[in-house]
């Protein structure tokens, strides 16, 4: 029996497939619709670029079609879901993912606002294991519209990391409602 040797990945190559696993296994353990989604976009891009496409690029469509699904229904919770995937996705691939952080911090706020019961929001840092800029945010309160304006989260300074490599810092603070 003959043994192939694969050829070693690169660190470059190792951290591009992780990205892929994890945003895969993000939109397929949330969204029952994924594969007939990721399906139909292979057999589209196939036909129309004339070759297979990458896995990122499959992931994302397939994320962006997932995305369009819950905006028509207007379901912030799925949204949310998956601008996080992205934004994830991003960010392990060692890319800036402020824009797509900011987008999850503004859905969240969005939501809140379209229920008109929730007036005001309080930052939560991930106490303990905050980075210093972050616990700084720590049981700050801000009304809807302040926070939608100023934009506290994601902290643009934040130095956590998921990924070493990464530009930006991955901001683990949270919105809390604030029952009046």
């Amino acid at each position: 029996m003959v043994k192939i040797k694969k050829p070693k990945l690169s660190d470059k190559e190792k951290q591009k497939r992780h990205a892929e696993s994890g945003f895969r296994s993000n939109l397929k353990s949330a969204f029952d619709s994924f594969n007939s989604i990721y399906e139909d976009r292979k057999v589209e891009l196939t036909k129309k670029w004339g070759f297979e496409p990458a896995e990122g690029d499959l992931l994302w469509g397939t994320a962006q079609q997932l995305l369009v699904d819950a905006m028509k229904k207007g379901d912030w919770g799925a949204m949310s879901s998956i601008y996080f995937s992205q934004a994830l996705y991003i960010h392990n691939s060692g890319k800036n993912s402020q824009r797509y952080q900011q987008i999850i911090y503004d859905t969240e706020l969005q939501n809140y606002k379209k229920g008109k019961v929730i007036n005001k929001i309080q930052i939560s840092s991930a106490k303990g294991q905050s980075c210093s800029v972050c616990s700084k945010l720590d049981g700050k309160i801000f009304t809807i519209a302040e926070a939608l304006k100023i934009h506290p989260l994601p902290n643009k300074e934040c130095d956590f990391k998921f990924n070493p490599n990464a530009p930006t810092g991955w901001c683990r603070c949270a919105y809390l409602p604030v029952v009046d």
